[in-house]
């Protein structure tokens, strides 16, 4: 299955932070906690995702934003649904 990057937006959005998260959840969708590490002046946070048996990793930075990778037919999926989401906002 190809594997894609996607940038969803900026790592300070939260409204976008909290649409992903209530997808990821309505997906039944388990992590591993995320880590936070600091590299010269770039925070960032990681956090692997499995839904069913795909693997996402999601990416927080404050140089690139909040990116997700993993199956593009999955990642279709979850930015189509939260931007659905977004708009009951």
């Amino acid at each position: 299955m190809p594997q894609t990057t996607v940038s969803l937006g900026s790592e300070f959005d939260i409204e976008l932070r909290q649409a992903l998260r209530e997808v990821l959840e309505d997906m039944e969708a388990v992590g591993d906690p995320d880590w936070w590490r600091v590299g010269g002046i770039n925070e960032i946070s990681l956090a692997e995702i499995r839904v069913g048996s795909d693997l996402l990793t999601l990416e927080g930075s404050s140089w690139v934003g909040l990116t997700m990778t993993g199956p593009e037919d999955l990642i279709n999926q979850i930015m189509r649904r939260v931007a659905e989401r977004r708009m009951q906002m």
